[in-house]
């Protein structure tokens, strides 16, 4: 682990639940954006994980290969964002390790509340994009 977590661990689980459980079966027909808010707070210099992005279908646990991509719409301006592609076991299907996207913030030293926006999209199917707005604070 890296530094001091603020973030539970119950919450790290659920902000990846969350991503985890828009299913592949689940991609319309056309690109269509799913928006939610995460809220964190982080010391100063301070790392800490936003997002691990996969789709699955977990009743089938058939999955993308290729995870989502990201694409910022807008950037942090307190810290930087670093993602990095790894294994996961997706809670849906623990039996599985499949590839994933990582995404980290880590604080600068200027404390505050950092608010950015990233559209992470859909590799398959029609490109379905799941919109993530962060406010981060800088404590």
């Amino acid at each position: 682990m890296m530094g001091r977590f603020r973030v539970s661990h119950a919450r790290r689980w659920a902000l990846a639940g969350l991503c985890c459980a828009m299913a592949i079966g689940a991609l319309p027909q056309s690109a269509e954006a799913q928006a939610k808010t995460s809220r964190i707070e982080v010391a100063r210099g301070e790392t800490v994980e936003l997002q691990i992005m996969y789709n699955i279908d977990g009743r089938t646990c058939v999955w993308q290969k290729v995870p989502p991509q990201p694409r910022f719409r807008t950037a942090p301006k307190l810290g930087q964002v670093t993602v990095r592609k790894g294994k996961t076991r997706p809670h849906q299907c623990p039996d599985r390790s499949i590839d994933a996207h990582f995404a980290r913030y880590t604080a600068g030293r200027t404390p505050g509340t950092d608010r950015f926006e990233i559209d992470w999209q859909s590799t398959e199917g029609r490109g379905k994009v799941f919109r993530r707005s962060y406010v981060v604070h800088v404590k």
